[in-house]
Order: structure tokens, then sequence, then C-alpha cells
């Protein structure tokens, strides 16, 4: 996470997906992005339409362009194959493996 000004932004959050299975994920796929707030709380603020991920394999890094309000007091959350209601399209074999946490580098 790079944060150019805590007070105007712009905040800039980077990820890469990677695919661990067997079959290639059609474009269309989606990646969420959640404001941590604390104690479980999740606030939505982007979600990306992913391009394919061929199986066995990781995509350019992707980066997405927030405001400082964006940021969660304790980071950020992303999540893939999930349409912000925690509903995914692309049926997996291992359905635990698909959120990674982004803590450090934000405002005070």
């Amino acid at each position: 996470m790079c944060v150019a000004d805590c007070e105007y932004g712009p905040v800039k959050l980077a990820f890469q997906v990677s695919n661990q299975g067997g079959a290639d994920v059609p474009a269309g796929a989606i990646a969420t992005v959640y404001a941590a707030d604390g104690g479980g709380s999740h606030r939505l603020v982007a979600t990306i339409v992913l391009p394919e991920v061929p199986a066995g394999r990781a995509i350019r890094g992707i980066e997405v362009e927030l405001t400082p309000a964006d940021v969660g007091r304790n980071g950020f959350v992303v999540k893939v194959d999930n349409d912000g209601t925690g509903t995914g399209v692309v049926g997996e074999c291992d359905e635990d493996n698909n959120e990674n946490d982004y803590r450090d580098g934000g405002c005070p």
C-alpha cells in the first residue's frame, strides 16, 4: 500500500492474484477490497473485474486507487471470487485461500 498524503490521497493498493488450481479461471471473476475497520467489521471500498487467471499461474499485479477515507483502521482485506456480497462464481477445490490482509503503511 502506498499513501501519497493521508489527508488528500491518493492511496494506492497493489495486489497479485494467483491460481493454484489445475483449471483456468475465466475472465470476469471479481476481487473485492474491504476496509478493515476492526472488530471483524469490513467495509466494501472497491470491486475489480479480473482477467483470465491461467491454471498454476499468477497474473500481473493489480493496482487500485482509493481515497484516505477508504483506509480501514486495520488496513485492507482483499477477497477474490467475491462479488461484494460474499458470493463467488468460480467453483474451486479450496475456497479457503481467497483472501489476504494488507495492514501496513496506512495513515494514523
